[in-house]
């Protein structure tokens, strides 16, 4: 909890009202606060897990967030359900690293972001020292199922050279991002809709014990 209220306080330095889009929700618990905090927004969750987001709807109910959040299935490389330039924001914590193919994906966020949009990306940082872990691994000592996904992110996860090399990438309009992937994938084409060419601007790439941020505006 300590790091969605975390990511909820630097989110609102870019984002005080509008429309928001979380990719891998979860159970929603991010989402919840983002809520709470910033009352003139309103969201969107998606996660491929739809046991999660049963969850997470239920959690909506007893919150009583039904009206301002909407709650679907899918991946970051399949927004095409959502208009373009029809978000504020679009965030992804503890996400990133799992997108199949973050070329497409990175794509469709340049369309649904409106002009001016922001793009917040908070991950895993494989590069992180050991004892960056440490805090996290023993609460979870006691879960095995917590402690599982813990090693699967980590071992999914980017290293600070590579996800700040990607940021950049993206905002270069790079056709090259894939080429800084430690799995393969097809390369970003960084185009919209009509062809022409989406413009990012870096805003801040900073790392904190065991995580990265990355926030982008598109142009």
């Amino acid at each position: 909890m300590a790091r969605y209220r975390a990511v909820a306080e630097d989110l609102k330095r870019f984002l005080i009202k509008g429309k928001l889009l979380d990719i891998g929700c979860g159970t929603g618990r991010l989402l919840f606060l983002l809520l709470r905090e910033m009352p003139q927004i309103s969201a969107t969750g998606i996660d491929v897990s739809e046991e999660m987001l049963s969850l997470a709807r239920g959690n909506a109910q007893k919150e009583g967030f039904s009206e301002r959040i909407s709650l679907l299935k899918g991946t970051a490389e399949e927004l095409q359900v959502f208009t373009s330039d029809g978000f504020d924001c679009v965030l992804s914590h503890a996400s990133f690293s799992g997108w199949l193919a973050p070329e497409i994906a990175l794509e469709e966020i340049a369309r649904i972001l409106k002009p001016d949009g922001i793009l917040y990306i908070s991950d895993w940082n494989r590069s992180a020292p050991a004892h960056a872990f440490s805090s996290l691994i023993r609460r979870a000592l006691n879960e095995p199922a917590h402690l599982e996904r813990i090693r699967m992110g980590f071992e999914a996860a980017y290293s600070e050279g590579e996800f700040k090399d990607i940021l950049s990438k993206v905002a270069d309009k790079s056709r090259d991002v894939n080429s800084i992937r430690h799995s393969p994938a097809p390369a970003y084409a960084g185009v919209n809709s009509s062809g022409n060419p989406e413009s990012f601007a870096l805003l801040d790439f900073r790392t904190e014990d065991h995580w990265m941020t990355g926030v982008l505006r598109k142009g």
